[in-house]
């Protein structure tokens, strides 16, 4: 086991710290400044109100958002944990031609920056399948987020199968 001196383990914590508060704190004006009366963002914030909660719970336009949100989450994840369960056992149950080409083509999607994936699909969809005629809405956004959730669940799937006990399975075909 590494051993850290004292000063070693003070500059860490100090360095780690540092960059949870450079992470953090716009997240944290982000939300003071929710709490400000005023319509334009100034310091410091002269009165506290939920005038702008209010208006985002009322605003059409944000609760559509927030539906659209939830139904795109909630469709990727029933497909991600579908198939990349059925991913994880295929890849740690079967010898197949191609199994370590279809364990890279699962993964990939992590390796790729989000804003790569966004750009791909967007540009599948708009220059291929628009003009061919195929609207796939809320269905092409549910594939595009499910391609990049499979990977997780496939990843902690498959790390949980392989240090489970061979016999468990065994013994579940009795």
């Amino acid at each position: 086991m590494l051993r850290l001196s004292r000063l070693t383990k003070a500059i860490l914590i100090a360095i780690v710290g540092f960059l949870l508060i450079f992470m953090y704190t716009p997240l944290f004006v982000l939300i003071l400044n929710s709490f400000n009366e005023s319509q334009i963002s100034g310091w410091p914030i002269e009165s506290f109100s939920t005038k702008w909660w209010a208006f985002a719970k009322d605003y059409q336009p944000i609760r559509d958002a927030l539906l659209n949100s939830v139904l795109v989450a909630t469709g990727a994840m029933i497909i991600a944990s579908i198939l990349g369960t059925l991913f994880a056992f295929a890849m740690k149950g079967f010898d197949f031609f191609g199994k370590s080409t279809v364990n890279i083509l699962i993964v990939l999607p992590i390796a790729l920056p989000g804003i790569v994936t966004g750009v791909a699909f967007s540009n599948t969809y708009s220059n291929f399948l628009s003009p061919a005629g195929i609207n796939l809405g809320y269905f092409g956004m549910i594939v595009a987020h499910a391609t990049f959730c499979i990977v997780m669940v496939f990843n902690n799937v498959f790390a949980r199968l392989k240090r489970m006990n061979p016999s468990l399975q065994e013994a579940s075909a009795d």
